[in-house]
């Protein structure tokens, strides 16, 4: 995955170049205003995937690290003894994240 992402950051690197100094342009031909409206509409469309992909992403590491902490909630309060541990841990590690406004508590 990590080279699949580093080649489209390779492919990103080409395009942006090309549509800045289309943007630039004074005097542009019909080809070119053309290109440029097209590389807006791909540029769009990429931008659109990179939120999707980031918000699953987000959404999905927050919801498996609160299905582990109820877990190890579970666990605790009947004895875990390293349930309890691991709990005190991700206590820590929530509080510093509210702290550092990271997360967001609604209550």
């Amino acid at each position: 995955m990590n080279r699949e992402i580093e080649r489209f950051m390779e492919l990103l690197n080409d395009i942006l170049p090309r549509y800045s100094s289309l943007l630039r342009k004074k005097d542009m031909s019909h080809e070119e205003v053309t290109e440029l409206g097209e590389l807006e509409h791909y540029l769009i469309e990429i931008n659109a995937k990179i939120l999707d992909i980031k918000n699953k992403i987000q959404n999905d590491l927050f919801g498996q690290t609160i299905d582990t902490y109820y877990r190890l909630k579970i666990k605790a309060k009947n004895g875990d003894e390293v349930a309890k541990s691991q709990i005190r841990k991700l206590k820590k590690i929530y509080m510093d994240a509210l702290i550092a406004g990271s997360i967001i508590c609604w209550n």
